[in-house]
């Protein structure tokens, strides 16, 4: 049975993907989302995708065509959408995009699309370069004992 207020996030890549992926559970959280590590319960599902691998890349695509008979919003973040952006939608069309620089518009790129307003020109405004500083968000480590802060990016 699953809730669209549960968010599951998958992860992919480095260290500093990891810590993206933790800020926005904590951004999610603050805007009364649960996080959840049971994907068949969440409503949403996060895919944090880096594809400096090639292996990794071709992982994540399968993993997007493999959403695509899902009934969940599918939300690909990361490095991916501002690279594939094209090719993502050309994988799974019921994807929403959010680039790398957007991490506190998630609450406003989710409700833009449940108010069916995330047309193509709202949906290209997510994926725009734009500095976004990430001190101080709110975040949910996976490592209680080790916390990830980036001081460039």
């Amino acid at each position: 049975m699953q809730n669209n207020n549960y968010v599951y996030i998958d992860t992919y890549g480095c260290a500093a993907n990891q810590n993206n992926s933790e800020i926005l559970a904590g951004i999610l959280k603050q805007a009364g989302y649960e996080i959840t590590n049971n994907e068949k319960i969440a409503g949403i599902i996060v895919l944090n995708t880096c594809v400096v691998k090639s292996k990794t890349e071709s992982k994540i695509k399968r993993r997007i065509q493999d959403l695509k008979s899902s009934d969940k919003l599918i939300i690909i973040t990361g490095c991916m959408p501002e690279t594939d952006a094209k090719q993502i939608k050309q994988l799974n069309s019921n994807t929403i995009l959010l680039g790398t620089h957007h991490f506190k518009d998630i609450i406003n790129l989710i409700q833009s699309h449940k108010e069916n307003q995330l047309d193509f020109e709202k949906q290209n405004n997510f994926l725009e370069h734009k500095n976004e500083q990430k001190i101080l968000l709110p975040k949910i480590p996976n490592n209680k004992l080790i916390s990830i802060t980036q001081i460039n990016g």
